[in-house]
């Protein structure tokens, strides 16, 4: 392995040389924080248009919301073979405009039917757009530096959490929701004008191409880190899905500051916890993610009131804002670039896979137990992925890096 590679598990000076600053860098962030944006308008607004203007019931909305998360899930080892092996540009640049589009012909659907074929479609689209994007990103930026950029990309996902939700609300309140689709559908073809305009890293096709099989889909070599994230999002499954009903059980007015403060630690964390990976490697990182998620969980269990429910979203998205970047850019470490699309889509095939456990899981017990006992349950979950990393993932990851 060449010294370049081993540079992200030891102490590195930075240089001008390292600068992860590009123009394609600072255009593919700016591109990802409009379509995220998009997509936070309408994963706050969906429900509430199901109900109020399709008059389906939770069972039909459930389903409607679920096809996204589940065609996402199934297009992603795909993309990743296509990525590495049709071209980065291609795939980013054609799914994204499908993306984009998408968006004004949730307009058009009057029936659950049609609703439940455009999330399909959509859920497709956003698989393919963020497996080609955070490829793309890892392309351009220095190998030593990788932690802490991806760190900054995750930031426009992170920016646009924190907005995206309140602004589409207000929209959709004022003016309706065929002018929330069409602003969104706006939104994303201005994300979409500056990747076209993004320069790309050139990229060389492995020959002769691979066919397709199915142990070109996935990148075993990440799974190790990536199975131990899936367990990490299980547990951020059953947050994003029930902490607002949680809220209102405990007499918390503006339960929807929660995800304000979370997308804040999410964002501090993100930066800091990549510099210390670049220097100090993954241990130390991945350690303190996992003890504030142990510690988050019992402290928005037991909270009575605003103050600890608010103290627990800080502690929680500061935890989860180490651990998201630290295990992408461990999984990105292992590979050579002509596998980094399907390291990605097996990383966020396993990061899909539980958040949809963790929804389930969380509401199984929620109906059995006081939703409070469902996230101390998910602490033990952040015990167990800790024990699961010191036992598996860290070794696996030094192996490979030292090879």
């Amino acid at each position: 392995m060449s010294e370049e590679e081993l540079a992200p598990i030891v102490i590195t000076a930075e240089t001008g040389a390292d600068s992860i600053w590009s123009r394609g860098f600072v255009m593919l962030c700016a591109s990802a924080f409009l379509m995220s944006v998009a997509f936070y308008f309408i994963i706050a607004t969906l429900p509430i248009y199901i109900s109020d203007v399709l008059r389906a019931g939770n069972t039909a909305a459930g389903s409607i919301l679920a096809a996204y998360t589940l065609a996402a899930l199934v297009i992603r080892p795909f993309a990743g073979f296509w990525v590495d092996n049709r071209g980065r540009k291609l795939i980013l640049l054609s799914s994204y405009t499908v993306f984009a589009l998408l968006f004004a012909a949730y307009a058009l659907a009057d029936t659950v039917a049609a609703l439940v074929v455009i999330r399909v479609l959509h859920g497709i689209a956003w698989g393919l757009v963020g497996t080609a994007a955070g490829t793309i990103v890892v392309d351009l930026v220095p190998a030593r530096r990788r932690g802490e950029a991806i760190g900054i990309y995750g930031l426009s996902f992170t920016m646009a959490m924190a907005i995206g939700p309140a602004i589409g609300l207000r929209l959709a309140e004022a003016a309706g929701f065929t002018t929330l689709f069409v602003t969104a559908a706006a939104i994303a073809l201005a994300g979409l004008s500056i990747a076209l305009a993004a320069p790309f890293p050139p990229y060389r096709r492995p020959e002769p191409p691979p066919r397709l099989a199915w142990r070109n889909l996935f990148e075993k070599t990440a799974l190790p880190a990536a199975f131990t994230m899936m367990i990490v999002t299980v547990t951020y499954g059953g947050l994003l899905s029930f902490v607002a009903i949680h809220g209102r059980a405990i007499g918390v007015p503006h339960a929807g500051v929660f995800f304000v403060i979370y997308a804040a630690g999410i964002g501090v964390a993100r930066v800091t916890a990549g510099r210390v990976f670049d220097r100090r490697g993954p241990a130390i990182v991945i350690a303190g993610g996992m003890g504030l998620l142990m510690a988050g969980f019992p402290i928005l269990a037991l909270a009575q009131n605003a103050a600890g429910y608010y103290a627990a979203a800080a502690v929680l998205g500061t935890g989860m804002g180490v651990l998201m970047p630290t295990f992408s850019a461990m999984v990105n470490n292992m590979v050579p670039p002509e596998r980094r699309g399907a390291a990605n889509s097996t990383f966020g095939t396993m990061f899909d896979l539980g958040i949809g456990i963790g929804m389930a899981l969380t509401g199984a017990i929620a109906d059995l137990l006081p939703l409070a006992d469902a996230f101390l349950f998910s602490s033990v979950l952040g015990a167990a992925a800790l024990v699961l990393f010191a036992g598996w993932t860290a070794g696996h990851y030094r192996r490979h890096i030292l090879q």
